[in-house]
């Protein structure tokens, strides 16, 4: 492709036509068989390792021109500069060719590691997620790396260095051009012809369609990477914000103490109650055969930290992959730990998830929870870690229930067990069983369910050893279910499927009677107003989506959505179920009272109901428009509410001032100057702007820390309001006031914490060159720009 000017000789150091025709040729040539390598593997996967071998081309028809666009651009570049005479030039985009195109290779390679451990197709926005949240997902993603994609990695770097090494090892080799190279027109003309026909031939084939499992995977390597999840976001409804929360005591109003108990990755077709199989959980079955049992519920969004929004607050969760519900007051509504602490009870959840996993902390504190424990803050000694981000769950029963003794009012206790998720190792000294031994991966679950129960036996017993049953309310439910390759999906977060969505739901204790079966449509948003219907207590403001197990009819229909950004979400209706995939792939609808395991797509039969898919995908937008509308409201609603034309009156005055933005803060509130690890401090900063006619620079961010002995660290930085009111949007006269919680963390050492705050500007710099310099009284500011506005005294763990 390339060659030498006549009458040159090419010096050490030279490119030789051999040498960049060669490169470029392998270089292109390994992207091509790794991009449809990967391809023709996805579409066996999808169906099952019976592909339609006729399909095939139809499916590689993008990604082979997508290789071609990518070999042709850089191949022209590379033609100009040498035609151009610009040999350094032409060197330094050889270079760059060889680092793009194995950095490409790796993006390939990841994305299909993706899609084997989950099933779904990596897009942008994801991945950009992904790499934001690194610190939370990287055991996630680490965990599904198959060996060959290591393997790929090192192929990949050593594509990079090893012509380099060549270069100054062999002339011929040389990384930088000196001589001007012409293309020669044979060649050229040649090759276009090639890539013209391939071309053409690869748009044909896109024309034709494919079946329903395969649409989804067609997509070609730019086009598929490039697609963002939020490319085309919902438009978000406007509604009025939700009431307030009050409830009464009615005639039968009881403070019986409730207990949630959360079950990690719990899907109801493998455990007793959803097909009568008592290998997993058999004590769980004897407990619903205790209370009461409903029979077909669901969660609402199969992945953890949305799910627990409607388990512990009767509403759906923002339908979005961000968790804007951990941010301070950002929930539409007051949740039941929250709203029953407000009439005398202690509240406290523990999990064997470590504790900042996924901002877990925040949402205990937005839920209402005033104590949060994970294995950081409880004795680990003789437990098991057993999952990339959690111990086996056996680490929080003696530290909840000592927890329990302690308290001398009604209770509110929430367990979130980790065992049962993806990799499903079965904690060490467990007796496992060979349950199926043809899937490796689902034998290790269904051991890692055989743990739960016992987990479960064991808090039973010690709630039973102190008398409290008679006076405790149980809840027992799935958060989500979790996939095998039942519908091409594994783990959860997409799988929109029944094995995703249904989960186990019980419920124990008084006023429940015994062998109650709760028959029809049900979901996790339920449980709130039935525990109140418990209760004793009539809610006389504000409202729920869910209705009473008890004493409400099912639900006519449920809505259902996948985690990631506009991916799928679901309608059932009656026996009807139809699935949404966006623009991936065609609306699916299947009758589940004859098809239950979703295996006959009555659209691709012909069969569907007329116009259900298309209503039923109408519906789902208004829906999530509608949900993702109250989290908007609540924001307006905190701006309304926080912001004001005069001063607040603050418990403790201050007097810090950031000139450069302007910026006051004239005083804060507290609740308690004393908390243990894994207590929370409720805490209050009132601010405005200086009346100098600066305003926050935009990139200005507030900066929130709380220090701990020995050079500790809890970062609880955050945008002002609820996340509702940007620095950036402060306007003159406004008097903000900015309420957020901070839990002292588990494992801290008794002593003296600072709670110190600031503002810092990306522009300015990166760490303490970053922050805003302050001014005010020199005893609370530090040589790092920040002022202490809070001292908490850290007491010891009980």
């Amino acid at each position: 492709m390339f060659a030498a000017a006549q009458g040159s000789t090419p010096a050490p150091g030279a490119h030789t036509r051999r040498s960049v025709g060669v490169e470029f040729s392998v270089l292109l040539a390994a992207l091509a068989a790794l991009t449809l390598g990967v391809k023709v593997h996805k579409a066996w996967l999808a169906v099952g390792g019976h592909v339609p071998w006729r399909h095939v081309p139809v499916v590689l028809a993008d990604d082979v021109l997508s290789v071609v666009a990518w070999g042709v651009g850089w191949g022209l570049l590379l033609v100009a500069l040498t035609a151009l005479g610009w040999p350094r030039g032409a060197g330094w985009a050889q270079r760059l060719f060889r680092l793009a195109t194995v950095g490409l290779a790796l993006l390939v390679m990841i994305e299909h590691g993706f899609f084997l451990a989950t099933g779904s197709l990596l897009d942008t926005y994801m991945l950009l997620f992904g790499i934001q949240n690194l610190g939370d997902r990287g055991g996630v993603i680490l965990s599904g790396v198959p060996p060959w994609l290591w393997a790929g990695v090192g192929l990949g770097l050593a594509a990079l260095v090893v012509p380099e090494w060549l270069a100054r090892r062999r002339p011929g080799f040389a990384a930088t051009a000196t001589g001007p190279q012409r293309p020669q027109p044979r060649s050229v003309a040649a090759l276009a012809a090639g890539v013209v026909l391939l071309a053409g031939a690869a748009g044909a084939l896109r024309l034709r369609t494919v079946p329903g499992d395969l649409a989804p995977i067609r997509a070609g390597l730019f086009v598929g990477l490039a697609r963002s999840g939020s490319a085309a976001a919902a438009p978000v409804a406007i509604v009025a914000p939700m009431d307030p929360v009050e409830v009464v005591a009615g005639p039968t109003a009881q403070s019986w103490n409730v207990v949630f108990v959360i079950l990690e990755s719990t899907r109801a077709q493998s455990v007793p109650l959803g097909n009568g199989d008592a290998r997993t959980m058999p004590f769980l079955a004897e407990l619903a055969a205790r209370g009461a049992h409903a029979t077909t519920a669901y969660t609402m969004v199969p992945h953890t930290t949305k799910s627990i929004v409607p388990i512990h607050c009767g509403i759906a969760p923002k339908i979005d992959v961000a968790n804007d519900e951990a941010v301070a007051d950002a929930l539409p509504v007051e949740c039941l730990p929250s709203v029953l602490r407000r009439r005398g009870y202690a509240t406290a959840m523990f999990t064997s998830v470590d504790e900042a996993y996924e901002a877990g902390d925040r949402f205990a504190s937005n839920f209402g929870f005033q104590t949060y424990r994970g294995p950081e803050s409880l004795p680990q000694a003789g437990f098991d870690r057993c999952s990339y981000f959690g111990f086996e769950d056996d680490i929080l029963l003696d530290p909840a229930l000592a927890w329990v003794d302690r308290q001398r009012v009604p209770f509110v206790l929430s367990l979130l067990s980790v065992v049962p998720h993806h990799e499903y190792k079965v904690p060490k000294g467990f007796p496992r069983e060979t349950l199926v031994a043809a899937n490796p991966a689902l034998d290790g679950y269904l051991n890692c369910l055989r743990y739960s129960d016992r987990w479960l036996k064991k808090l039973h017993d010690g709630l039973r050893r102190r008398g409290l049953l008679e006076r405790t309310l149980l809840v027992i439910v799935g958060d989500h279910g979790e996939g095998f390759g039942e519908h091409g999906r594994y783990q959860h977060d997409n799988v929109i499927y029944e094995e995703g969505l249904r989960v186990p739901l019980v419920v124990v204790g008084p006023g429940v009677p015994a062998g109650t079966h709760i028959e029809g449509l049900r979901q996790n948003i339920d449980i709130v107003p039935t525990l109140y219907e418990l209760l004793g207590l009539r809610v006389a403001s504000g409202r729920f989506d869910g209705r009473s197990l008890l004493s409400h009819p099912p639900h006519d229909s449920l809505q259902f959505s996948c985690y990631y950004q506009n991916h799928c979400m679901a309608l059932r209706r009656g026996d009807m179920k139809a699935i949404y995939h966006y623009s991936r792939r065609p609306t699916e609808v299947f009758d589940l009272a004859q098809d239950p395991s979703e295996a006959h797509d009555l659209v691709a039969l012909d069969r569907a109901p007329a116009g259900f898919a298309d209503a039923a995908a109408t519906e789902l937008e208004a829906w999530k428009a509608q949900v993702n509308g109250r989290y908007l409201a609540r924001a307006t609603q905190l701006r309304a509410t926080w912001l004001r034309p005069a001063r607040w009156a603050s418990l403790r005055p201050l007097d810090l001032r950031w000139p450069e933005a302007g910026v006051v803060l004239y005083g804060v509130s507290t609740s308690t100057g004393r908390a243990q690890p894994g207590e929370v401090v409720e805490v209050t900063l009132d601010l405005t702007l200086d009346g100098s006619g600066r305003t926050p620079p935009r990139g200005t961010g507030l900066f929130v820390h709380l220090l701990g002995p020995a050079g500790t660290q809890v970062n609880i930085d955050h945008v002002p309001v609820g996340g509702s009111h940007p620095l950036a949007e402060w306007r003159a006269g406004e008097h903000v006031r900015d309420r957020f919680t901070v839990r002292v963390p588990g494992g801290w050492q008794a002593g003296r914490y600072r709670l110190v705050v600031g503002l810092w500007n990306s522009d300015r710099g990166s760490g303490s060159e970053g922050r805003v310099p302050v001014v005010g009284p020199a005893a609370l500011i530090d040589g790092a720009r920040r002022a202490t506005v809070h001292e908490i005294e850290g007491a010891a763990p009980e």
